[in-house]
């Protein structure tokens, strides 16, 4: 037994020994990081129309509750909600019976005041004929003077209190200031109203105002009478032709920005739809032409790092592509349907990776092909 042991320790002391110079084996396969193809587009410099886009409200050209100017039972609500009336349409009326007796009285009185006034003024023309033969005093003289003068001081009181009784008469109608649609009745007939009390809203829709709001950037790109396309979100597809009307010119406390209030003459589209109050939108105002470098709206994917794409960079790359995705998370400006304006962080001709950049890392080995043309 001790004989074989010392066989097996000199067998062991004479194999091989290590060389701790030995460069390690490649690791395995499995360890490198495999090879991802993917689809890629250029960056391209194209031809841009310079927009300013606004979001906004329609609101009518104007608008207002038309309010009582008397007391009393209405009687009398012609229009509906949704009628359209023309300026000076009755609107709605209260009980004038009594004003009206009273108008009727006080246009007699006027009657009979002015007769009085006429007869006054023959008895004092006839008593200054008199005057000259001596046939009449000079005492009584005055006095007919004086019943002329009375009269003419009656009648003006009479008249003005005609005036009083009719502008009464008058304020138990309300009318349209201007023709537009009603758009809300807030009394019924019967109702007792006092001078003041909203009777019924009215909007004028024929032209429409639209509100948005800049930043002082935008406002400063903006002047009055500049064309302007307003579009509303509930009516896809369809754009109505404006104008600036006005800048504000100072900014809004709350928000720092500026109002910009566009003009839209023909509220109602070619295809029949009708631009209404309140409706949500934008305004898009087009302020020329520039070159801007654009980018496939797919390429932007959200990481754990940031929004970004992924960009193809030859030469640096271990594998047989000889290419790595590298991610970049460049200055973006504005969006379309389909692409994405870059300010800074790339550059014309770049490689971006539209197809496949969701299962990259930064420093992949990548083997690309151009995004097939359509056309």
């Amino acid at each position: 037994m001790r004989v074989l042991l010392l066989l097996a320790l000199s067998t062991t002391a004479c194999g091989p020994a290590a060389d701790p110079a030995a460069e390690p084996a490649d690791p395995p396969r499995a360890q490198q990081r495999p090879l991802r193809r993917v689809v890629t587009a250029a960056a391209e410099e194209v031809a841009l129309r310079d927009l300013v886009r606004l979001s906004a409200e329609v609101t009518p050209w104007a608008s207002v509750t038309v309010a009582a100017e008397a007391t009393g039972r209405v009687v009398e609500l012609p229009a509906e909600i949704g009628d359209e009336v023309a300026a000076g349409a009755l609107l709605a009326r209260v009980d004038d019976e009594a004003s009206r007796a009273r108008l009727a009285q006080s246009e007699a009185r006027v009657a009979e005041t002015q007769a009085m006034l006429e007869q006054a003024e023959r008895d004092l023309e006839r008593g200054r004929q008199l005057a000259e033969t001596r046939d009449i005093s000079l005492t009584e003289l005055d006095r007919l003077a004086l019943a002329r003068d009375t009269a003419a001081a009656q009648l003006d009181a009479e008249r003005a209190s005609t005036r009083l009784q009719r502008s009464m008469v008058d304020d138990a109608v309300a009318r349209a200031p201007f023709a537009g649609v009603v758009s809300d009745r807030l009394v019924e007939i019967g109702s007792w109203i006092a001078p003041g009390s909203p009777l019924v809203r009215l909007v004028d829709r024929r032209r429409l105002k639209v509100r948005g709001s800049a930043t002082q950037r935008d406002r400063a790109r903006l002047t009055p009478g500049l064309p302007a396309a307003v579009r509303a979100d509930a009516l896809p597809g369809i754009a109505w032709q404006g104008s600036i009307r006005l800048l504000g010119q100072e900014a809004d406390d709350a928000t720092g920005t500026y109002l910009v209030e566009v003009a839209v003459d023909e509220p109602r589209a070619a295809t029949g739809e009708r631009l209404l109050p309140g409706m949500q939108g934008s305004i898009e105002v087009e302020i020329g032409e520039r070159r801007a470098l654009m980018i496939p709206r797919v390429a932007l994917i959200t990481t754990a790092d940031g929004d970004g794409v992924f960009v193809v960079r030859d030469g640096d790359g271990d594998g047989e592509a000889g290419s790595v995705a590298r991610f970049v998370q460049p200055q973006t400006g504005i969006t379309s349907e389909d692409r994405l304006e870059i300010l800074a962080g790339l550059a014309a001709g770049d490689r971006i990776v539209v197809a496949g950049q969701h299962v990259l890392h930064d420093g992949d080995p990548v083997e690309g092909e151009p995004v097939e043309d359509d056309s």
